[in-house]
């Protein structure tokens, strides 16, 4: 059977068996050991299960130990370096007395043997007569090198006793040697006072709140919500009538097809415009030429007659057109289009006739409105239109028509094209130019909505949407063309390509720079004729644009005259869409620093100016955006280039917090959650002080809260460390000493108290893995202390206490530790081997 003993003199473990039972060990003190006859451990530190800690600096291990452990500590108590006296052979054995005969584990019946007894002891007494002259003779040898004057601690060692000594002004180096981790700086908040929403942010689309700054473009989109015009009603369809007695030679229906349009053009002119599809006489005669027309024109065709073809061709698109037959008349004036002389005027005009019969369809959604096949057939119309009259001043407005019918179906790609065909040269360019560039920001906005969208193509889109509006800005101002809200707003776009792309200084330029300044052009008001009048989430968009782009340049003078300006340009009742435009700044300023490198000390700066910018009673400051203000600052602090750095965003937090508190909404189940995360933040700000305020209020309540026990216990090994003495060690250990003789004990329980509740927490039925982290890191920062408590006292007594208890503590801790290979166990297995090596500085 195996199992564990320590060694009495430094505590350090050994492992056993039952056929060791006559061998010697030789220990790393020096010591020499022996197991009893018996086979009893002398010393055990390894029990099946933990000890309840009424001292959490020491694991008591059972009484048979400790009593054996007094016997043998040969130091008396009242002097380190007085001789050593062994009591061990005139005292009676405290353990197990009964004889292994009477062991339960022992079948065999009780056998007394005296004589074996006597022998036993007195076997003990001289293997530790020779144990202690060994280990003195030893510890003599390596005395001179155990006081060195040069190291800055010094350790003076006994057989059973052991004292630690710091020089003077050496603290520092001291707590350098052994480095705890801090949980708060892995963590973010353990506490979730409200739902961590963003503020709100005034945007123009749900994803605008997290753009990726940083990206080619700009990041993702908001899907562009495309609605189809309403479909126009056609005109009534007037019916082919059908004519009983129709010629069938060419000449004679030619004539009769003509003699019929003729009496129909009387009949029109009779009637006024409005009635004439109601008049009978109207429809019966359109609907007989109709049917003459198609006879004739079947019996040209088949004569191969192209000149009557192309004249019944033209007659029968006018009269198809006139009688709502749409898609006949674009049919019959493509024909007439396609293979009539452009010379003749009819064909021309039977070509307008069909686009304007297409274009109807068009608008009457004809066909599936899905798929706008009139579309393309206008196009083809317009493509064949321009072939055949390159030079006609009717071809520009035709295609103007074709791209904002396109736009408006959705197709910004068709439409981009259809504005690119007019030419320089044409009174309708600049308005083409800049029609062309926000077609192809309309397909940006589309494109870049989708996960795998690709940067090249779209900054490719972004790059070429700009250079068209330019070029129509451009064009509009040599012509010097007055200031159009289409050509505002194509200003604001090139701006926000800017911005986009990266380049702010190109987004200050077109908002404030060019010869009409955009932001010095608009109104929200009435009865100035030198400004255009616009929208106020317009002029907010535009005013927002320049405030980022004066933030990212570093101009925060040009970012306040922003928000200046836009409060002028705004009503009285602005503040609070001021306000929220700030907030979402914030928003972005924040997300771009925690994506980016170590925030600097301007970087900082500049995210407090932003907030200063935001006025303190503002209903925008609501209790859930300051908390996420708060929390943003403590994300911060972990991403500081210096300490100083991140002590100033805790600082903030901490502040924030405050404010919080004070807000009307501010729930009131959480308010104990917050003030703990305000003291943790304050601590961490070096605010100790403060700190300690709001935990000694809220603990003088609530004692058992275990959080904030930990927090105080951290603030309280703080002041140690920046204040070191002894006292302060011992408010970190004990907690502070009550105020005068009558006074109450603090509610600050310190690290022994603490980790001795931990204890019993973990070790219940309500212990979990948390508990488990906090008690290990509970006996580390006791542990620490208590090594430097024994480095400071003046008490010789008091140290060599201080040691032995932190030894016995760390080896349970070793053991308890040992095996496990958990990331999170890892760091503190280290500190408990560094802390080891500290109290025995001879054995490693």
């Amino acid at each position: 059977m195996s199992r564990k003993a320590a060694c009495p003199v430094c505590l350090k473990p050994h492992p056993l068996d039952d056929s060791q039972a006559a061998s010697v060990i030789r220990c790393d003190c020096g010591s020499t050991l022996f197991i009893s006859p018996k086979g009893r451990l002398v010393a055990t530190l390894q029990q099946d299960s933990p000890p309840e800690l009424t001292d959490a600096a020491a694991v008591i291990p059972p009484a048979n130990a400790l009593q054996a452990i007094t016997a043998l500590d040969l130091a008396p108590k009242s002097s380190p370096t007085s001789p050593p006296k062994s009591k061990s052979a005139n005292r009676k054995p405290t353990g197990d007395t009964t004889a292994k005969g009477n062991d339960p584990a022992d079948g065999r019946p009780h056998q007394k043997k005296p004589w074996l007894a006597i022998g036993g002891i007195g076997s003990v007494a001289l293997l530790l007569v020779i144990a202690v002259i060994s280990f003195l003779l030893r510890d003599s040898t390596k005395s001179a090198r155990a006081i060195d004057g040069k190291k800055s601690a010094t350790t003076v060692s006994t057989v059973g006793m052991r004292t630690i000594r710091f020089k003077p002004g050496t603290f520092s180096q001291q707590l350098a040697k052994l480095p705890l981790p801090d949980a708060d700086e892995a963590d973010d908040s353990s506490i979730h006072v409200t739902s961590a929403e963003p503020p709100h942010r005034q945007a123009t689309n749900s994803k605008a709140t997290t753009l990726d700054q940083r990206s080619p473009f700009g990041g993702p989109t908001v899907k562009r919500v495309s609605t189809r015009p309403t479909p126009t009603k056609l005109r009534p369809r007037i019916p082919i009538v059908p004519v009983a007695q129709r010629r069938n030679q060419l000449d004679d229906a030619y004539a009769d097809a003509f003699e019929s349009y003729e009496a129909f053009t009387a009949i029109s002119g009779n009637n006024k415009k409005t009635n004439r599809a109601g008049n009978e006489d109207y429809r019966q005669t359109l609907g007989e030429t109709i049917d003459l027309t198609q006879h004739a024109y079947a019996l040209a065709m088949h004569k191969g007659d192209l000149q009557k073809r192309n004249e019944l061709c033209y007659l029968l698109t006018y009269l198809s057109f006139t009688a709502g037959h749409v898609i006949e008349a674009s049919l019959y004036g493509e024909s007439v289009a396609r293979y009539g002389d452009p010379k003749e005027s009819m064909t021309r005009e039977a070509a307008l006739i069909a686009l304007a019969a297409i274009d109807e369809a068009a608008l009457a959604q004809w066909a599936d409105t899905e798929m706008p096949g009139e579309l393309n057939q206008m196009r083809l119309l317009a493509e064949l239109f321009e072939k055949r009259w390159p030079n006609d001043p009717q071809l520009d407005a035709i295609w103007m028509n074709l791209g904002q019918r396109f736009d408006a179906f959705g197709r910004p790609l068709d439409a981009a094209d259809a504005y690119q065909r007019i030419e320089k040269k044409s009174k309708m360019y600049d308005r083409a130019q800049i029609f062309a560039g926000s077609a192809y920001w309309d397909q940006f906005v589309d494109e870049a909505s989708e996960a795998d969208a690709n940067p090249d193509a779209m900054v490719k889109r972004l790059e070429l949407a700009r250079n068209l509006m330019v070029s129509g800005i451009r064009s509009a101002e040599q012509r010097k063309l007055p200031l159009t809200p289409l050509i505002l707003n194509a200003k604001y776009k090139v701006a926000l390509i800017g911005a986009r792309l990266g380049n702010p200084e190109s987004t200050v330029t077109w908002l404030e720079k060019t010869k009409t300044p955009l932001i010095d052009s608009i109104t929200t008001g009435k009865g100035n004729k030198k400004k255009l009048t616009v929208t106020d989430e317009f002029a907010q968009n535009v005013f927002q644009l320049l405030y980022q782009a004066k933030t990212s340049l570093n101009d925060l003078n040009g970012a306040k005259q922003a928000l200046e300006r836009l409060a002028k340009v705004l009503d009285s009742d602005a503040t609070d869409r001021l306000d929220r435009m700030s907030l979402a700044v914030v928003q972005r300023q924040v997300s771009g620093m925690l994506a980016g490198p170590k925030l600097s000390l301007t970087d900082i700066n500049k995210l407090e100016q932003t907030l200063a910018a935001i006025d303190s009673d503002s209903d925008v400051l609501t209790a859930s955006n300051q908390l996420w203000i708060a929390e943003s600052w403590a994300k911060l602090a972990r991403r500081s280039q210096t300490p100083k750095i991140a002590r100033q965003c805790y600082e903030n937090a901490a502040k924030t917090y405050a404010s919080s508190l004070l807000q009307k909404d501010f729930p009131a189940a959480s308010r104990t959650a917050a003030l703990i995360r305000q003291a943790e933040l304050l601590r961490l700000a070096g605010k100790i002080p403060d700190s300690l305020e709001i935990m000694t209020t809220i603990l003088a309540k609530s004692p058992g809260a275990i959080e904030m026990q930990i927090q105080a216990a951290k603030s309280l090994e703080q002041i140690a460390f920046q204040q070191p003495s002894a006292a302060t060690l011992r408010a970190a250990i004990s907690g502070p000493p009550g105020e005068g003789r009558n006074s109450a004990a603090s509610p600050l329980w310190g690290w022994a108290k603490l980790t001795s509740h931990l204890h019993r927490i973990r070790y219940s039925d309500k212990g979990t893995a948390k508990h488990a982290e906090q008690l290990l890191e509970a006996h580390l920062h006791l542990a620490r202390c208590r090594w430097l408590l024994a480095g400071m006292t003046n008490d010789d007594a008091e140290s060599i206490e201080l040691v032995k208890k932190t030894s016995i503590q760390l080896s349970r801790l070793q053991s308890d530790v040992s095996g496990r290979t958990d990331e999170s166990i890892a760091v503190w297995s280290e500190a408990i081997e560094r802390l080891q090596k500290l109290l025995h500085p001879s054995t490693s």
